[in-house]
């Protein structure tokens, strides 16, 4: 059983990750919040305040949740509850085919108009006559449907009473109008993944002979693949379940190569296309829940997804992106990243790493994590050192010296010029708080070694 404040506490800490929604066993929608970043960059994660009871009750299959959407003439869940349709034979329980049609309607108020002009012994006929079944004329439909009814009947054995009973409450299920929401959803997820899948590919290799038709299909995949993230799982109005094939979607995004082998950069018309295919002609409603899947398994799937989704985001990135450099000449992403990995930094870098791995193995863990500490300065001791011109083992006799004469010369007054006097006030304050640290720490340290000191002789 899902939990509206558990759901809310995920939302708020976790919710652009779209973590709400798989736990309320979402995994479509929590992919696709994920994917861009809260439902395209927070809108969808402020929407959800307002839908998070709705999905919860939806998750539990809670009774007056339905019962409510039965009301508004909704099937869920496989539900029979519709609304009655005219000029339309119905079975009865009793296997009597009986008629719901504009004609019955108008002769019950013909003959309730007629009860109040007449004698009180014709009134008795008049209601007889009234309950009287009216005649049908049986159709085709209708001849099939008696002979089911009566077979059924005459078979007698329970099985097919509970089959026919089951049959006839089978309703055609429910086709859920398409918000704007849900359309702008398949539109956006479709130009993403659209644009992924073509720019995925660096442009040097998409010219090449035996892979340049096969880059040439790649938008129109993406754009089915985007929209039916959307289109199998995300709610509409109320709950309304919706699902779809890849027939509708494929056949909408592959109508764009006309467009797209006349320009390349017509990739939008693809999820266009695909999407209004789809709401047109592929568009189902889902008469039963989805099938449970175990935790393993969803998370299987939904880390595949996250990895190729991941994979194709940053093969885009790497071979399209670009740096600008200090001249304003912009440079590819993929030629500078290689020449970072031949620039001084990195060799430092790993000569770091290196010697940190050589004084692991001679001194284990914990002297390794004292030597990070110190190589990462957080109290500020080495930088205080640098300050000031000395070296660590320098006495606070000579801390104190070296502050004074450095403090003379940087002072502001000895300087008329207003940059130099600027640059000597940030100089001269430098000075004074590496003195400062320096002196705390030296003082933190005497004290602690009298203590120490002191405990000693106690215990002796």
């Amino acid at each position: 059983m899902a939990n509206q404040t558990v759901t809310y506490v995920l939302w708020f800490f976790l919710g652009w990750l779209g973590v709400h929604h798989f736990y309320l066993k979402r995994d479509r929608h929590a992919f696709v919040w994920w994917a861009t970043l809260g439902g395209l960059f927070g809108l969808g994660w402020i929407r959800d305040i307002w839908r998070i009871p709705d999905y919860v009750q939806e998750c539990n299959e809670d009774e007056e949740f339905y019962k409510k959407k039965k009301e508004r003439g909704q099937v869920i869940n496989g539900n029979a509850e519709t609304r009655s349709r005219p000029n339309q034979n119905q079975i009865s329980g009793d296997g009597i085919v009986t008629r719901s049609t504009t004609e019955s309607r108008t002769r019950n108020r013909t003959v309730a108009d007629a009860q109040k002009n007449v004698p009180e012994g014709d009134a008795v006929h008049l209601e007889e006559k009234k309950q009287k079944t009216v005649p049908h004329v049986p159709t085709t439909e209708n001849r099939t449907q008696k002979r089911t009814v009566a077979g059924a009947q005459k078979n007698g054995p329970e099985r097919d009473a509970v089959h026919l009973e089951e049959k006839k409450q089978k309703t055609v299920p429910h086709v859920p109008n398409c918000s704007t929401v849900r359309f702008s959803g398949q539109l956006v997820m479709g130009s993403i993944f659209s644009y992924l899948f073509r720019l995925s590919i660096p442009e040097e290799y998409a010219q090449l002979d035996g892979i340049k038709w096969v880059v040439f299909f790649l938008p129109p995949i993406g754009a089915a693949v985007g929209l039916l993230f959307i289109g199998t799982n995300l709610v509409c109005k109320y709950v309304g379940r919706h699902k779809c094939s890849w027939t509708w979607p494929l056949i909408g995004s592959f109508s764009a190569l006309p467009w797209l082998f006349y320009s390349n950069d017509s990739i939008a018309s693809s999820p266009l296309l695909a999407v209004l295919f789809t709401n047109w002609w592929g568009k189902k409603g889902r008469s039963e829940p989805p099938p449970r899947k175990g935790l393993c398994k969803r998370l299987t799937v939904l880390s595949c997804c996250g990895i190729i989704y991941l994979l194709l985001l940053t093969s885009t990135i790497y071979f399209n992106a670009t740096v600008t450099v200090k001249d304003g000449e912009t440079v590819p992403l993929r030629e500078a990243i290689q020449n970072f990995f031949k620039s001084p930094v990195w060799s430092d870098t790993k000569e770091q790493f290196h010697r940190l791995y050589n004084y692991y193995q001679a001194n284990g863990w914990h002297k390794i994590w004292e030597e990070i500490m110190s190589a990462l300065d957080p109290a500020g001791e080495a930088n205080a050192y640098k300050v000031l011109e000395l070296d660590h083992s320098a006495t606070q006799e000579e801390i104190t010296k070296r502050y004074r004469e450095l403090s003379r010369k940087w002072h502001p007054d000895r300087h008329k010029d207003l940059e130099a006097k600027a640059e000597a006030q940030k100089k001269f304050i430098e000075i004074q708080e590496a003195y400062d640290i320096l002196s705390q720490i030296r003082a933190k340290r005497t004290k602690r070694n009298k203590q120490s000191t002191r405990n000693e002789r106690t215990e002796f």
